[in-house]
């Protein structure tokens, strides 16, 4: 699972397929589900039934404390993972650091072979849930 936000009734999750423990967040699956009775009422698989297959994870040049070390200094990194991010047609291998600044919450997408931030979203947290921007 990776986020959820509940709006209207509807509880909605994010799941996104792991391989030897590499988040592959092209393959993001969502889920909808009836509060009120838990029925599956909404499933949204296309990124998966498209993305999904093994893939070729290359080793990263960057270990994750030299992905942690290029968060710059507003921010103060929280925890790391590796992680696949779609990129325009194609795909990134990179490390996604969680980080703070002050009570915000911020995802950085670190390219685990170049050292390159390709990616920089915010986690905003409210009382229906995550919202990632």
């Amino acid at each position: 699972m990776s986020y959820s936000s509940r709006f209207d009734g509807i509880l909605t999750v994010n799941f996104a397929a792991v391989q030897n423990g590499v988040v592959l967040y092209p393959d993001l699956i969502k889920v909808q589900v009836s509060l009120a009775d838990g029925a599956v009422v909404g499933l949204e698989a296309a990124n998966y039934l498209m993305n999904h297959v093994p893939r070729q994870l290359a080793i990263p040049s960057l270990t994750q404390q030299d992905a942690i070390a290029r968060i710059g200094g507003a921010l103060t990194p929280l925890e790391a993972r590796l992680c696949v991010i779609p990129d325009n047609t194609s795909e990134a291998l990179c490390w996604e650091v969680k980080a703070a600044s002050g009570a915000d919450t911020f995802l950085v997408y670190i390219d685990a072979m170049t050292g390159v931030e390709r990616r920089l979203m915010q986690v905003i947290e409210g009382e229906n849930g995550s919202l990632v921007m």
